[in-house]
């Protein structure tokens, strides 16, 4: 069983790659594939995460995501993943510069 107050439990499983609220990233030249959730996520740090430090720019900023090769994920999502769908690339359009 996880600890539900572990940040990393909150987390979905089956994820490829995520950019969670860090700037200045480039993710480049990756082959991403068959995973359960998601490929390739860009998304802000969840605001309960934000409130713990009021230093911290939960935003993603200037992200890369380039020449990468990104297929078949999403197949059996996990519940977390919610709002968001299962896929290839996701990014909640939050930062500047992605």
């Amino acid at each position: 069983m996880t600890d539900p107050t572990d940040p990393l439990s909150q987390l979905p499983s089956g994820s490829g790659l995520l950019v969670i609220g860090a700037d200045n990233v480039t993710a480049k030249q990756n082959l991403v594939m068959r995973n359960n959730s998601v490929g390739i996520a860009v998304v802000q740090l969840p605001p309960a995460f934000a409130a713990l430090d009021p230093r911290i720019n939960p935003f993603p900023d200037n992200t890369r995501i380039s020449e990468n090769v990104v297929l078949l994920n999403g197949g059996k999502p996990d519940p977390r993943i919610a709002p968001f769908p299962p896929s290839d690339l996701i990014w909640d359009f939050s930062g500047t510069g992605n």
